[in-house]
């Protein structure tokens, strides 16, 4: 998959019931909208979501939006999502376990999907001077 050829649809918050755009529904209307008119655009692009982020209940709302793009018929080619651990490393090493088991929720949530890490981190916040608190973006 290159990157040239590939769509994540909008950055969905982990933090259930809502989400930074809207509700969950709302959302799952805005993501099949879009992924049908990129597929209409060029049915060789790759469209995915929903880019969620650090927090709990990720698991079940990525479960969720594959099960709303079966049910719906609407294109999805890949889950998406970002990881950071809740301490910065050079403050706690021992976040690793943390990471981890994150990503083995979000890897089961995906199932037999491709699964793009888009951003990754020792910390999600912004401003922090020191380079080990760094943040990789796509």
């Amino acid at each position: 998959m290159s990157h040239h050829d590939i769509a994540g649809i909008w950055v969905a918050s982990s933090k259930v019931p809502a989400i930074s755009c809207c509700g969950q529904e709302e959302y799952f209307r805005l993501f099949a909208e879009a992924a049908r008119a990129i597929k209409r655009v060029s049915p060789r692009l790759r469209v995915g979501g929903p880019t969620t982020a650090t927090g709990a209940g990720e698991g079940p709302y990525i479960e969720a939006l594959r099960k709303y793009c079966r049910d719906e018929n609407v294109p999805i080619d890949f889950i998406s999502s970002h990881v950071y651990s809740s301490t910065p490393f050079d403050h706690n090493i021992n976040s690793m376990p943390e990471v981890r088991e994150r990503l083995q929720v979000i890897r089961t949530a995906a199932a037999e999907m491709p699964l793009l890490i888009t951003e990754f981190g020792s910390s999600y916040k912004t401003g922090l001077q020191n380079a080990t608190t760094a943040t990789c973006h796509d």
